[in-house]
């Protein structure tokens, strides 16, 4: 088994405008060592998206006990971002570089608030109120090819949303078409879709907004929903 924590090299993002780079991610999810998906958590040295109000974390091996015996796998301070997510493969984890330890609470917290839990829908009338959070997005054909998915329900946190960087979303199609999986929510004919739903929970993942979401559709999904996912997505990650 592979374990949350874990440092593992993934490689270059085969899809057009995808990380052309094999980097270190952040497992965030157990997974088994083959045929299994893992969430890992993108990890940069550049704090673009810290300017931009992305949830974060900043490990400096320099400055934590475990990094100090040069365990964690990062050499230079580094941003640990679960504000972007990505599933791989458990097949494509090249190598394993190092464990975070130290900085895994922290990390925890800022993927509960990347996650926006609890702050319901933007067409509620709690914090993600007039946000991109609960809305229903087509993706844009390449990412649709790469996932398999055509639309998704944006998850993250209100603010960041807003941004129109780096959305979280989990995807979602006709039930009729997939067999769910463990982990995924079977929502019968709701108000804002014209058959029974399914929800792919343990598929949750990032896309740029600006070039891999293609248009708002014009509708979002109500707190009730959105609170079904979260505790869903809570139970997925162990927050």
């Amino acid at each position: 088994m592979r374990y949350p924590g874990e440092v593992w090299f993934l490689p270059p993002e085969a899809r057009v405008g995808g990380d052309p780079k094999g980097r270190r991610h952040v497992l965030l999810t157990a997974c088994a060592e083959a045929d299994d998906v893992g969430i890992m958590a993108y990890a940069s040295t550049q704090r673009t998206e810290v300017e931009h109000g992305a949830a974060n974390v900043l490990l400096d091996p320099a400055a934590t006990a475990y990094g100090r015996r040069g365990l964690t796998g990062f050499s230079r301070p580094t941003y640990l971002y679960p504000s972007r997510l990505i599933p791989a493969s458990s097949d494509d984890f090249r190598h394993m570089a190092g464990r975070i330890v130290d900085e895994m609470p922290a990390l925890r917290r800022a993927l509960r608030h990347a996650l926006g839990l609890g702050a319901g829908s933007s067409v509620g009338t709690g914090p993600a109120a007039g946000s991109w959070r609960g809305c229903i997005v087509s993706l844009a054909p390449e990412m649709q090819r790469e996932i398999g998915f055509g639309q998704g329900i944006i998850v993250t946190e209100p603010a960041y949303s807003n941004a129109e960087r780096y959305q979280l979303f989990v995807p979602i199609d006709e039930l009729r078409e997939f067999d769910p999986l463990e982990g995924d929510l079977a929502i019968p004919r709701p108000t804002w879709w014209p058959a029974d739903v399914l929800v792919a929970i343990p598929e949750v993942q990032s896309a740029f907004h600006p070039t891999e979401i293609s248009r708002w559709t014009g509708n979002a999904v109500g707190d009730d929903t959105m609170d079904r996912i979260d505790v869903a997505l809570a139970e997925l990650f162990g927050l």
